[in-house]
């Protein structure tokens, strides 16, 4: 069943995300930010351990892969979380700036290393988050943060 919000047909759930959109995306932040921070420092063995796991038959993708696709998602989950202002330079220098933080992280510790290839990989998925905005805007779910005005 679907309802309508500012002439947009919705589906039940997309109705009751925008009714909690701030605590679904602020949500949604905190666990991103986590599970990053934990993925930068996690023992390079650990997560190799995790890949392997296959869940649903889900492939563990190369690393400059993995990064892009990880960047297009915090890209999206910061322009959603911060939804008042377009995804310009400001969200763009953060999301960079993020990038680079993640890779400093890795000199804390001893089992971890920084790469420019991954910082160049983090650039190139906030690029494709840019590219496939106008994809987004039409899709169920991911729309809502353009329909939600509050």
């Amino acid at each position: 069943m679907t309802l309508k919000i500012n002439e947009i047909k919705l589906f039940k759930l997309e109705c009751f995300i925008c009714k909690h959109y701030k605590l679904f995306t602020k949500t949604m932040f905190i666990f991103t930010l986590c599970l990053t921070i934990f993925a930068a420092v996690a023992p390079v063995g650990l997560l190799s351990k995790v890949a392997r796991l296959n869940f649903f038959d889900i492939r563990f993708y190369p690393d400059k892969i993995a990064h892009t696709i990880g960047f297009i998602w915090i890209s999206l989950v910061v322009d959603a979380t911060w939804n008042k202002t377009e995804l310009y330079a400001k969200k763009i220098s953060a999301l960079l700036a993020y990038g680079v933080l993640l890779e400093l992280i890795q000199f804390l510790t001893e089992y971890r290393h920084p790469s420019i290839n991954d910082i160049i990989a983090n650039s190139f998925g906030i690029l494709c988050y840019v590219l496939i905005i106008p994809i987004i805007k039409k899709l169920p779910f991911f729309r809502i943060r353009w329909i939600y005005k509050k």
